[in-house]
């Protein structure tokens, strides 16, 4: 986990789902599912942001959303990479 998440549950990284080629297709299809909550505690305050899988149950909190985009960025660009 990297300094741009602010809170962990957990202390193991965020598992991704993986699904393997859809009906026979050459390329393996990936995917990540998160259960994706944002709220403000008062009117006016900052948004409070935050990303569960709904296996492992991990959550992961954000400082805002420039954080959480970088953290869905860092899932695609690591699972491309390792392609």
């Amino acid at each position: 986990m990297t300094s741009s998440h602010m809170t962990s549950k957990k202390t193991s990284p965020v598992s991704s789902l993986h699904c393997s080629a859809l009906s026979g297709g050459s390329s393996a299809r990936r995917y990540h599912a998160f259960l994706l909550r944002l709220w403000q505690e008062e009117e006016g305050a900052p948004w409070r942001i935050q990303v569960e899988h709904p296996y492992t149950r991990e959550v992961v909190g954000f400082a805002s959303l420039e954080r959480l985009m970088q953290f869905l960025n860092e899932k695609v660009t690591t699972e491309r990479k390792a392609l």
